[in-house]
């Protein structure tokens, strides 16, 4: 079945109004894209930004553009280069994850969790478990140089203290010189 293309604008009011610095709205107008294939549908949606230079009518103009691409099977990947980053991009990528999705028959989050590698894949652990030894069962042990608070912030949040940024040979003082 050949893939089709259609974006629309929908509006939703706000009870009240919405009130930030830059202004107030009463309205969200939400542009909705939707890739179908004949028989499974994609969706994606944005929320043009008049600060970054988007209205609605900018953002469809942007999705009119790709639409012959698209309805050739584009691919996410090729999105990346053919339109420029903003509303109207996240609509199409965000439609296209969906589909791709259900083709799969998984969920959006699944179908990217297979794609990327997971964020613990990154993380430097500082903290090391032994299995046994003289440290006894599952006790941790920390990394030379590195403090029982450095060890419990790694273990509590993932992340480095300032302490462990700094260069080898580095004063151990607060104010850099």
């Amino acid at each position: 079945m050949p893939i089709t293309l259609t974006a629309t604008v929908e509006h939703f009011p706000i009870a009240g109004a919405f009130t930030i610095s830059r202004g107030s709205k009463t309205t969200a107008s939400v542009v909705t894209c939707r890739i179908t294939d004949g028989e499974l549908s994609g969706w994606g949606e944005c929320v043009p930004y008049a600060r970054y230079g988007e209205s609605v009518e900018s953002v469809l103009s942007a999705i009119e553009t790709v639409r012959p691409l698209i309805e050739e099977d584009m691919t996410r990947t090729d999105l990346q280069t053919a339109m420029k980053a903003g509303a109207a991009r996240n609509a199409v990528d965000c439609a296209l994850w969906d589909l791709e999705a259900k083709r799969s028959g998984s969920s959006r989050c699944r179908a990217r969790r297979n794609r990327w590698p997971d964020a613990s894949d990154h993380r430097l652990h500082l903290v090391a478990r032994r299995a046994g030894g003289d440290e006894g069962p599952g006790r941790e042990t920390r990394p030379s140089g590195a403090s029982q608070g450095e060890s419990r912030n790694v273990r509590r949040h993932g992340a480095h203290s300032r302490r462990q940024e700094r260069r080898a040979g580095e004063p151990h003082h607060s104010r850099r010189q």
